[in-house]
């Protein structure tokens, strides 16, 4: 079972955001389901909660199948806890990254940025 909240900002364009408990992303069917739902809905940043991903090469792994996204996320070594953020390349060239802080517990993970254009 997956528990998501869907929003829009509509300020002169606009960005569609998603967050969702995923409950772990080390089954192939939620990584597809996660894939799709991202492209179907036209998600452009997602905050994803108990990610459970304890290897950064999972996190590698990640990019090549989110090849539309910017990835970041918090590894927790036993396979518990963990957050992480996707936002559409597409938004790139309006979006700075401006700081990025996680804790080493794994349950969170602050992203500041600027969005431009907007």
């Amino acid at each position: 079972m997956f528990y998501y909240l869907f929003f829009s900002l509509s300020i002169t364009s606009e960005i569609n955001f998603l967050t969702l408990n995923i409950r772990g992303l080390n089954e192939t069917n939620k990584v597809q389901f996660l894939k799709d739902f991202l492209r179907d809905q036209k998600v452009d940043i997602c905050f994803l909660q108990e990610t459970h991903i304890n290897s950064p090469d999972y996190v590698d792994e990640f990019g090549n199948i989110f090849c539309d996204f910017f990835g970041y996320f918090t590894v927790n070594f036993d396979k518990t806890k963990g957050v992480g953020v996707l936002i559409r390349k597409n938004l790139s060239h309006d979006i700075n990254i401006l700081n990025k802080h996680f804790d080493l517990d794994s349950r969170f993970l602050r992203i500041e940025l600027r969005i431009e254009n907007y």
